[in-house]
């Protein structure tokens, strides 16, 4: 994922069109609950801002799939992520005045990414939106009626009879030895 910036370096305004197919093995990602799918699309342009400044404006295409978070179904679904980030050379003056400006506001400084040379690494970049992007949780549709508390059975496939052979009595369920170990 890494972009060599000499054809664009001299000219402020010049730009280069990104456009890449990244696979799993380039970018290994682990997010708890998700797997991603495919490979990732990286589309846009690394423009030169003048000052050794270059600015990515891209969107990362993701297909992943994770668990519904009321019946447990696998769901597959993708996201498109604008992606908006400056790249400055290591030890640039304008890194250590946001450095400064973030010590003096208690605000990380957390978009400008560094790079060396002649050449941009959009690694730590993809990674860090694709982690800021993913849903905290998914349901496989709006409708989705979970599992039953009581025996487990998927709601949306058979309902059971837990609540109406005995609406007052305790009914035994599986997950009881749980709350025991609690």
């Amino acid at each position: 994922m890494q972009v060599r910036t000499q054809s664009i370096s001299r000219a402020e305004g010049a730009f280069l069109d990104i456009d890449l197919e990244i696979s799993q093995e380039m970018l290994p990602i682990a997010f708890e609950g998700y797997v991603f799918k495919d490979h990732l699309t990286l589309k846009g342009k690394l423009v030169n801002e003048g000052n050794r400044l270059y600015r990515l404006s891209a969107t990362l295409h993701v297909n992943f799939e994770g668990a519904c978070a009321r019946c447990l179904e696998p769901v597959r679904t993708g996201l498109d992520i604008d992606i908006r980030e400056i790249f400055a050379p290591a030890g640039h003056e304008y890194l250590e005045r946001l450095s400064k400006q973030a010590e003096e506001t208690h605000v990380p400084d957390e978009s400008i990414y560094e790079y060396q040379g002649h050449i941009i690494d959009f690694e730590q970049a993809v990674r860090d939106n694709i982690v800021l992007a993913l849903p905290p949780r998914i349901v496989c549709r709006s409708q989705c009626k979970g599992l039953c508390p009581t025996c487990g059975q998927n709601l949306n496939h058979k309902q059971c009879d837990c609540s109406v052979d005995n609406p007052d009595e305790k009914v035994k369920s599986p997950f009881d030895r749980l709350k025991e170990l609690l």
